[in-house]
């Protein structure tokens, strides 16, 4: 028949020493796992090689290595002709032997032309020495059927393992276990089957090269996960074994995958893609298991890595981008100051909400951190949670600046929403505006966003509830659709009633509302650029992609109007910023309307005791509060029904400029208006004419 090669019968033989590991299968119903395995391993290694080694010497010191099985020859019987010697297996002896039997072959018909006994060509010779050759038998069913059924019974408890962590869809239904065992009969039922189809090849060496090539590859990747685990350097990675050594183990993966190819390269191609395609699966679906894996510890070490390389790089304008820590209070009730936040820095930058409680209070942080790390997921916002305990509400700010990030991965940027006179937070107006200073002061980027509805729900939302439903989406025109899973919230207000929809509306109104008109930039001072970065970034993101770019600006010398206009659209074009139209606003020192300034002195009365300012303050600002006056009057001019307006925001003098003052003209400024975000950089270039 046809001859085997090595590796064709070592594929045949590997299945027949994989029972040696079978207790890892079986780890769930061991007592103590971590020494019962290792123990019983090795034990089953050095039993199984002092039994094969003894058989071996046994048949070594009881047979020949090859013979003729002549009786004639080992008898010296020469009444025939002369006989060559029983172990001569030469061409030249057995040529004898031939010629013998074409002479006598009538008269000896079971004389031997070649040499056809020994242990090296009878595989039967342990039936020979034996009592009875029934006992060979016996062992041999009874290693095959051992081996067998400690396959049948490991492999559904891998499968149950599998299906509780639900690592798969559809596979949680192996996970149900019966008896006091927990036995997983579905398992069981699933592996008879699969097992059955195998032996229906009716090939014992592609069965055989089969069977070798799956535990070859589960071999591969455990001692490869063992390798992979020592070089994440994970203190919870304490290895028992005294002599154990990571490089062994990924030469062990390297010689099982490469025995997976010499034994059948077409089988080992398959695995290697069966196996890819499982863990490409695993990555999409995202499990919410937790192993405490390696590939965790990986995940740390490399960010741990990646921040320490980020360090040691210098600050480019080529690649800034805004890092942002967003005074949000617990996010769950500033839902749209955190969509607006995300959508700055979703995907490509940093975001860190803060929470700045009083000194007195007596939240529990880690439940606090937990259900707000949760509620960010729940509603794929991708951001860190801080939080901090302090007196007042600008120490709380500062701390934050300090202590938020490490290194390069630090905020350059504090985003928060606007405080009107109708707040009824802790914090006093001068605390905010002491905040803002403090910004500045630390060399940050500031941005203040005022909705009309305010950003604060948390007086209308009772309870908030995340369901996950599966909506159809065309995949493509005339073809099936595709099913996706998509986050809806349900909003009740107190008394556990749904919230009305205008309401809902305005708390989701950056995450399900496409705008389609106008964005409004008024650069009315030079920061670096950053009043004309964040609005492309927004221009980036589908909520506002279909709005278009208007920039106004201010012209110092009014007879050269066109030639501003014309200059402003040079530099936006070098900065390469899309826009529509570009205005230049030539009339900015203006006096203000009556209509203007009896509505400024109504919102200083708004604020009240804190809002009082004296005389001495009103006629030191009295420019600066005229422009900010004449600008309010421009914006309800040209921006009443814009998406949203972007606008430098006003520098804030400490020591010259009331608190109060200042808030007023930030509020006469933005009141009534679209979505309006005031930003101001820190003077660092954030735009670059090079690509």
């Amino acid at each position: 028949g046809k001859k085997e090669s090595f590796m064709s019968v070592f594929g045949v033989f590997f299945t027949a020493v994989t029972g040696i590991v079978a207790g890892a299968n079986l780890s769930g119903d061991l007592k103590d796992p971590a020494e019962a395995i290792p123990k019983g391993t090795l034990l089953a290694i050095i039993f199984t090689y002092i039994t094969y080694i003894f058989y071996g010497i046994l048949v070594g010191f009881t047979f020949l290595k090859q013979v003729s099985g002549n009786v004639d020859e080992y008898l010296g019987n020469d009444n025939i002709t002369i006989l060559p010697d029983y172990t001569n297996c030469t061409a030249e002896a057995n040529s004898i032997r031939q010629q013998i039997f074409d002479t006598f072959g009538n008269i000896t018909t079971d004389y031997n032309t070649g040499c056809k006994f020994g242990s090296a060509i009878d595989q039967k010779t342990m039936i020979l020495i034996s009592g009875t050759g029934y006992l060979v038998y016996a062992g041999c069913y009874g290693a095959t059927l051992s081996s067998a059924i400690a396959s049948l019974v490991g492999a559904p408890r891998v499968l149950q393992a599998v299906g509780k962590d639900k690592i798969y869809p559809y596979v949680e239904f192996f996970a149900k276990g019966n008896g006091a065992n927990n036995d997983p009969f579905r398992g069981y039922i699933l592996v008879f089957f699969i097992a059955f189809g195998c032996l229906m090849i009716g090939d014992l060496n592609q069965i055989g090269a089969l069977a070798s090539n799956f535990f070859l590859a589960a071999y591969a990747l455990m001692n490869l996960s063992v390798f992979h685990s020592s070089m994440t350097k994970s203190p919870g990675w304490r290895p028992s074994f005294k002599y154990y050594n990571p490089w062994v183990s990924l030469f062990g993966a390297v010689v099982c995958i490469a025995l997976m190819f010499l034994i059948q390269w077409i089988l080992a191609i398959l695995t290697v893609a069966a196996i890819a395609v499982l863990y490409a699966f695993m990555l999409y679906l995202k499990p919410e298991t937790n192993w405490g894996s390696s590939a965790d510890a990986l995940v740390f070490l490399n960010a741990l890595n990646n921040s320490y390389s980020l360090n040691e790089k210098k600050d480019h304008v080529k690649t800034y981008r805004p890092k942002i820590l967003l005074l949000s209070g617990n996010p769950v009730h500033r839902k749209p100051l955190i969509d607006f936040g995300n959508l700055l820095t979703k995907k490509m930058s940093l975001l860190v909400c803060g929470h700045i409680l009083p000194e007195d209070s007596r939240q529990d942080e880690d439940a606090l951190k937990e259900t707000v790390q949760s509620w960010l997921k729940d509603h794929d916002i991708r951001s860190f949670y801080t939080l901090q305990q302090t007196d007042n509400f600008s120490g709380g700010v500062k701390n934050m600046i300090s202590m938020t990030g490490i290194g390069k991965l630090s905020p350059n940027m504090v985003l928060m929403g606007f405080k009107s006179s109708k707040d009824d937070a802790n914090n006093s107006i001068e605390e905010y505006y002491n905040s803002l200073t403090i910004c500045f002061e630390k060399k940050m980027a500031v941005g203040i966003l005022r909705l009309q509805s305010g950003c604060d729900f948390s007086n209308k939302v009772g309870s908030e509830e995340t369901i996950v439903e599966e909506v159809s989406v065309p995949k493509e025109a005339r073809r099936r659709t595709k099913k996706e899973a998509k986050t809806v919230a349900v909003y009740r207000d107190g008394e556990g009633r749904p919230l009305p929809k205008p309401i809902v509306d305005e708390i989701q109104q950056f995450t399900l509302k496409k705008r389609e008109g106008n964005i409004d930039v008024y650069w009315l001072y030079d920061d670096g650029g950053l009043t004309l970065l964040l609005p492309y970034i927004l221009q980036t993101r589908k909520q506002f992609h279909g709005c278009k770019l208007r920039v106004f600006s201010l012209s110092n010398r009014p007879e050269d109007f066109d030639r501003s206009t014309i200059n402003l659209g040079n530099l936006l074009a070098k900065f390469r910023i899309d826009y529509t139209e570009v205005v230049i606003i030539p009339d900015i020192t203006k006096k203000a309307m009556a209509e203007t300034k009896a509505e400024f002195e109504g919102i200083l009365k708004e604020y009240g005791k804190e809002g009082e300012v004296s005389e001495a303050d009103l006629n030191a600002n009295s420019e600066r509060t005229n422009r900010h006056l004449r600008t309010a009057e421009i914006l309800r001019e040209n921006s009443m029904n814009s998406e949203l307006v972007v606008m430098t925001l006003p520098l804030p003098r400490r020591g010259q400029t009331p608190p109060t003052l200042y808030m007023a003209w930030l509020d006469i400024m933005t009141r009534g208006l679209p979505p309006t975000l005031l930003t101001r950089g820190n003077q660092t270039s954030v735009l670059t004419f090079y690509s």
